[in-house]
């Protein structure tokens, strides 16, 4: 398929939701298929346990052409697909894209800073009209499990962005402050402790499922809109650091909103040695 010719669906293009990807593989061309193997039966799954009837839902892929054995697509390949995509969504008029991967966040998203940064949170884009919902490549959750939680989760936000009104800012300034010692905690003490309507976001990153014996790697709240602090490993597994956490995450007048949280408090709450508290 040449760049301007018809555009290639997998489903209805007039569809509420359009789920895109990367490339259209050798595979996915011969079964129609934006996503295929294993990336395609967790998407899908996913989409109906979080109560996204596949009717209302057509994929596609950026890159809207079979790259055949070169993968990687140039940057005027990728300005041309953008283009002529802006062009299919004003014809059609979805109402949420679903932006699979890191590769392609640039596409709908103009800024420089990493997947992470601002994945699950739906941004609108005047030059497709639509809200944008950036989350990872299914594909890649298939290679890294511990991304599947929050990737279900963003998915499951589909449902509420469908109901946003059009409009609304494009990039939040977001930061973050990476805490490794007790002195930059002192630094930060009292952002942390008094946050911004009494309500804190807490997330946690480990290394593995059993909460019993696998590492937590990372703590971070975030008690503001717009900045997130992260307590790193090596502050973590300090023994002398374990009651200040414990304060932290059990202040009474606060309302803690947890990622995942039924996973995340049972790492918190299990002691299988002295480097988790």
């Amino acid at each position: 398929m040449k760049v301007g010719e018809s555009w290639r669906w997998e489903g209805d293009p007039h569809s509420p939701i359009w789920v895109v990807g990367e490339i259209w593989t050798p595979q996915g061309d011969r079964s129609n298929k934006a996503f295929t193997g294993d990336a395609e039966v967790l998407l899908k799954e996913v989409l109906k346990q979080k109560g996204i009837s596949l009717a209302e839902v057509a994929f596609t892929n950026v890159a809207n052409e079979v790259l055949a054995q070169r993968r990687v697509v140039t940057p005027a390949e990728f300005k041309a697909f953008r283009n002529k995509l802006i062009e299919q969504a004003n014809v059609y008029k979805p109402k949420v894209i679903v932006s699979c991967g890191a590769k392609i966040g640039s596409v709908f998203i103009p800024t420089s800073k990493g997947l992470e940064a601002y994945r699950g949170t739906p941004y609108w884009n005047a030059e497709f009209n639509a809200w944008i919902l950036p989350t990872h490549h299914p594909g890649g959750v298939t290679y890294k499990p511990e991304t599947f939680y929050t990737f279900a989760s963003d998915i499951g936000k589909i449902a509420s962005v469908l109901e946003l009104e059009p409009g609304g800012s494009l990039i939040p300034d977001f930061g973050h402050t990476v805490i490794r010692t007790r002195e930059a905690y002192q630094q930060y003490k009292e952002r942390i402790l008094w946050p911004e309507d009494s309500c804190m976001a807490v997330d946690i990153e480990t290394d593995g499922f059993n909460f019993m014996m696998d590492d937590i790697l990372s703590i971070g709240i975030g008690p503001s809109a717009n900045h997130v602090y992260i307590f790193a490993k090596e502050f973590i597994e300090d023994p002398n650091n374990h009651e200040l956490l414990n304060s932290i995450l059990s202040q009474p007048d606060i309302t803690y909103v947890y990622q995942n949280g039924k996973f995340d408090v049972k790492f918190l709450r299990a002691n299988p040695d002295a480097r988790v508290f």
